[in-house]
């Protein structure tokens, strides 16, 4: 999965999650697009996309959400990517079904650049 595909997923969750709990804010103002669908076709559009990454966010895009498979899929994905790159974290899975990813700073600095670009096939 590259970085850009896990980051839209990652948006878009958090996106979701958050949604319900902020007030609306105001037009423009730190968005990284105007809708969810908007959010995808920007990440639809880029060539560096795998296989994987393009048949996720396509499902996405005409389901309207990520999928809690796709999702986990993603993260197991990115989990193995920092894993081959020798990076040790804890990975937890929150009542709501947020995956969270921790590690040491300077860890994930390290690692930062070997899984930025590597997507599955």
């Amino acid at each position: 999965m590259s970085r850009r595909a896990f980051f839209v997923a990652t948006a878009v969750i958090a996106a979701s999650a958050l949604s319900g709990c902020t007030p609306a804010p105001e037009e423009g103002a730190g968005r990284l697009a105007p809708s969810l669908t908007a959010l995808i076709d920007q990440a639809l559009a880029s060539d560096d996309l795998s296989q994987w990454d393009r048949a996720a966010l396509e499902k996405a895009s005409e389901d309207g959400q990520i999928s809690q498979a796709d999702y986990v899929e993603g993260m197991d994905l990115f989990d193995a990517c920092l894993k081959s790159a020798g990076v040790e974290f804890t990975r937890t899975t929150l009542l709501n079904g947020v995956i969270e990813l921790s590690a040491a700073s300077r860890t994930l600095l390290r690692c930062r650049d070997p899984c930025s670009g590597q997507s599955a096939a």
